[in-house]
């Protein structure tokens, strides 16, 4: 692939925000080429486009921190959680890329959000039915319920699909970051009705993205954690390490990271529940 010739795992780890300039670009690619090919289904195809794109370079993260946990293993000492934090910072910059690449598209090519209302359809759809479930300035009970049974289940999905395939998981991470960078595209929209572009892009991006980072920040962290740890079982199985004792460890190990994403998502929750 391309993209692994472009930036290698060790790369990517010393220079992250390669990764973030790349899935910008990627992204744009992404979308510009699904419009192209099946202006109807864009919304979904340039999620799977920028999937496609970037499993290869996941995958090799993947089994870069198996090997890692693999020493942990023979070492008989637990590895500290930071070790891992060079994987889940490469994942952040990924998912900011998209959301940025997002926007930049809804934004400055017009064509792709206001002629053709297909680019971002589904997005759109997301985002209302979100805003049509929003409640006062209180703990509601149902809503929180709603809001973390499905948080969970998101974060159980991006876990098996990333168990199941390795970084598979990818394209729920992808599609997430699509809807929030629509949802900053709207804010955007709405500023630009009384104030320039420019402007209304800069302060649009950044007032919606600090309007949802007290619930976004957990909650996206969590579903990294999730494909973080299905991708370990998965690379251990494919190297066939279901064939010994360190894979019960593995297992283990991500079990944990797991139920440290749950937790987060148990919070998030119950902070979107507020609003």
């Amino acid at each position: 692939m391309v993209l692994e010739m472009l930036v290698g795992p060790k790369k990517a780890e010393r220079h992250p925000l390669e990764i973030f300039i790349i899935s910008m670009i990627y992204t744009i690619i992404s979308i510009l080429i699904a419009h192209e090919l099946f202006p109807s289904e864009t919304s979904i195809l340039s999620i799977a486009f920028i999937t496609i794109m970037f499993v290869p370079l996941f995958q090799s993260m993947f089994i870069l921190e198996e090997e890692r946990e693999e020493k942990d293993i023979d070492y008989e000492h637990k590895v500290p959680f930071q070790e891992h934090s060079k994987l889940l910072m490469i994942f952040t910059w990924f998912f900011l890329g998209v959301v940025v690449a997002t926007t930049i598209v809804y934004t400055f090519f017009p064509s792709y959000n206001i002629i053709s209302k297909d680019a971002f359809s589904l997005q759109v759809k997301t985002i209302r039915a979100i805003h049509n479930h929003t409640t006062g300035n209180y703990i509601n009970t149902t809503t929180f319920t709603r809001i973390f049974m499905n948080n969970t289940k998101i974060l159980l999905l991006i876990f098996l699909l990333s168990s199941l395939s390795g970084a598979a998981g990818l394209f729920i991470l992808a599609w997430n970051a699509s809807v929030i960078g629509v949802f900053s595209s709207l804010a955007i929209a709405e500023l630009e009705k009384t104030h320039g572009l420019i402007y209304s892009y800069i302060v649009g991006l950044t007032t919606s993205l600090l309007s949802i980072s007290l619930h976004g920040i957990p909650e996206i962290a969590a579903y990294f954690l999730g494909a973080f740890a299905g991708g370990i079982i998965s690379v251990s199985i494919i190297r066939e390490k279901h064939k010994t004792k360190e894979m019960t460890q593995i297992i283990m190990d991500s079990l944990e990271v797991l139920m440290v994403a749950e937790v987060l998502i148990f919070f998030a929750a119950m902070i979107e529940s507020l609003y």
